[in-house]
């Protein structure tokens, strides 16, 4: 039997179960580095932080080419048939992943070229354990996807324990549990996602990259400049300070920024949906209303992270007591981050409505505008003025988001509800 899949409305308690999936799965990740760090000696995690970045951008784009489009097509969607040519499109993307991994390890060489080859074999399953992931955020069903979070976590956890018994510690064990741990995940996912079930033979890929052509490419881009961005503000950072300074400003950002982005994250996982179903319908006042209660939680978040401030040499002193006389990068990197929030409901807007091309300027301006304030603090006023440049270059970014998002609202029009391109249905 075929038939329209209804997507859910995303509710409080759904709502709740999106944030914790962000934050088991973004801890799962960090898991993976962190143990690498702890018991791999320096040669080795060297060789390994290699090999897990390109995998990382890998999995980045997968994301970008079909994660986050699932977010603005499956919503207005008619049937299954969009999120399974989406998952088949994740494997084949995977699949492609995989053979760049193993040219590269064979080109590479050595220690990093060991690593690309030990985690390729990894790289479909990760991808696809990702999309079906994506496939049920798409439809609000955040429980399923913090089941398979969890699956992941738990089942990653297990094979380090499993490892750390015998002591046999190595780039190969250690990639090995991330691997294992999405191929346990897939499982989950084809256990608790119809479009899986409906097999590779249904899933027609092409229909997917013919479906997303309009928006993927514009992610992907997005997403490529994002990445960018992070790594010359690190390049820039380590050619202009000294060691000691460069970590003092990491210590403080893993203490008022990563948190905080995990949980903006998830909230623009869980809005883009919504103003995707609003913006399909041409309701400027579900737009308003999601954007306003979107922009209450980033208030709310901001206000519990302005405590930071007050508590900043407690805080240091606990968490980072090497790096408390960093005590003065707490208020720029908190009002960075506050400000970065309120963007999230605003970028949610742009790409619900699949502005691409917006969305790539946007991430150009941002981009432009950090790298501008971090080389203008320094040159003023070394660490803290670069510290202070971030923070001005987030009030630019976030006032260009709000100008594009709102421009974005005003032009939504009443009309009927259609599906998005190549939904064809599949059993359910």
């Amino acid at each position: 039997m075929t038939g329209a899949a209804a997507t859910p409305t995303l509710t409080r308690r759904r709502a709740v179960l999106g944030v914790v999936d962000q934050i088991v799965g973004s801890a799962s990740n960090y898991l993976t580095a962190f143990v690498a760090a702890v018991v791999l000696v320096p040669d080795q995690f060297g060789s390994f932080v290699a090999a897990y970045a390109v995998v990382t951008v890998l999995c980045a784009v997968g994301r970008a080419l079909v994660g986050e489009p699932l977010l603005t097509q499956v919503p207005t969607a008619s049937g299954r048939g969009l999120g399974a040519s989406a998952l088949g499109a994740a494997v084949v993307l995977g699949v492609a992943g995989a053979a760049l991994c193993v040219v590269a390890g064979l080109v590479w060489g050595g220690g990093v070229g060991a690593g690309l080859l030990a985690l390729a074999v990894w790289v479909p399953g990760a991808l696809a354990v990702d999309a079906g992931r994506y496939v049920l955020l798409a439809r609000a069903e955040t429980g399923r996807a913090l089941l398979v979070d969890a699956v992941w976590a738990l089942s990653q956890v297990t094979i380090l324990g499993g490892i750390a018994l015998t002591g046999a510690w190595s780039v190969v064990g250690v990639g090995a549990a991330w691997g294992v741990g999405a191929l346990v995940a897939l499982i989950a996912v084809a256990a608790v996602t119809p479009e899986a079930r409906a097999g590779l033979a249904a899933s027609r890929p092409g229909r997917w990259f013919t479906a997303s052509r309009d928006v993927a490419g514009w992610f992907s881009v997005a997403s490529v400049l994002g990445q960018a961005q992070v790594y010359l503000v690190l390049l820039l950072s380590g050619l202009a300070l000294v060691p000691a300074e460069v970590g003092a400003l990491r210590a403080v950002q893993l203490l008022v920024f990563q948190p905080p982005v995990t949980l903006f994250a998830a909230l623009l996982v869980l809005a883009t949906p919504v103003m995707a179903r609003h913006w399909a319908a041409g309701d400027r006042a579900g737009l308003r209303r999601t954007r306003w209660v979107a922009l209450a939680a980033t208030g709310v978040l901001a206000a519990v992270l302005l405590l930071a401030v007050p508590l900043r040499g407690v805080l240091l002193e606990v968490l980072f007591p090497r790096y408390v006389d960093a005590a003065p990068l707490v208020l720029p990197i908190v009002l960075q981050t506050a400000l970065s929030g309120a963007a999230v409901p605003f970028l949610a807007q742009v790409r619900g409505a699949r502005r691409g091309g917006a969305l790539v300027g946007l991430q150009a301006v941002t981009a432009v505008a950090t790298l501008s304030g971090a080389a203008l603090g320094l040159v003023a006023d070394g660490l803290l003025g670069l510290a202070w440049g971030l923070a001005a270059s987030a009030l630019a970014a976030t006032s260009a988001a709000a100008v594009v998002g709102r421009r974005v609202e005003t032009s939504a029009t009443e009309r009927a509800p259609s599906p998005a391109p190549g939904a064809a249905e599949v059993p359910a």
